[in-house]
């Protein structure tokens, strides 16, 4: 167990796995990248700071007390593992949600996410004020638009195009995708059939495995 009672860890990774591996009673941590597995849990604070990556594996939970940026990556994998935004904005580089991984939003707060991927039996909502600038929803994934979205393509598909797995995009508001010189792309590969558009696009997760 690491405990953060006073003054302030600073580190270029932390990571924590398993139930209780952090106590946090008054201290914090300023870190580039965070990982939590199995279970772990961890608060970031005012005080807090994590700045290029997290990532969370196997049921594990990060409850935001502040608004979270970071340059590059937000993966969360598994049933059981969140984020719980608690009215928090996130900005993020990529966002990736998988097997199950779940981003928990209350009424208020945005998520701003160059890209998105949405895998497994995970799900996501692009609500009023959110920004993504492109998304993969895949192999059994699925998202929707519920305020009005501009982004500049999404791909739609089963593992390879081939797999006749569940995967859905519902656009309940307007939703625009502008791809290179104002046109246009859709992604949308059918069970057990793929109809390829670009070839230089292709719907495989950035989401490291644990």
């Amino acid at each position: 167990t690491l405990n953060l009672n006073a003054g302030t860890l600073s580190a270029n990774a932390l990571g924590l796995t398993g139930a209780g591996s952090l106590v946090q009673n008054g201290g914090h941590f300023s870190v580039s990248g965070l990982n939590l597995s199995t279970g772990a849990t961890a608060n970031l604070s005012s005080g807090d700071t994590v700045s290029y990556s997290a990532y969370l594996y196997a049921g594990s939970t990060l409850t935001l007390g502040r608004s979270m940026a970071l340059s590059n990556a937000l993966g969360i994998s598994d049933t059981g593992s969140s984020v719980v935004a608690s009215g928090h904005d996130i900005t993020v580089g990529y966002l990736g949600l998988s097997n199950g991984g779940a981003l928990v939003r209350t009424s208020s707060g945005s998520v701003t996410a160059g890209e998105l991927d949405v895998l497994g039996a995970s799900s996501f909502d692009i609500r009023s004020g959110d920004s993504v600038g492109q998304a993969n929803v895949v192999g059994g994934g699925t998202a929707s638009n519920s305020g009005a979205t501009s982004m500049s393509w999404l791909g739609v598909n089963g593992w390879n195009g081939v797999d006749s797995v569940s995967t859905h995009y519902t656009a309940n508001a307007a939703l625009s995708l502008t791809y290179g010189n104002g046109d246009s792309l859709a992604l949308a590969n059918g069970d057990r059939k793929s109809t390829r558009l670009n070839s230089s696009h292709s719907s495989v997760s950035r989401m490291p495995s644990s």
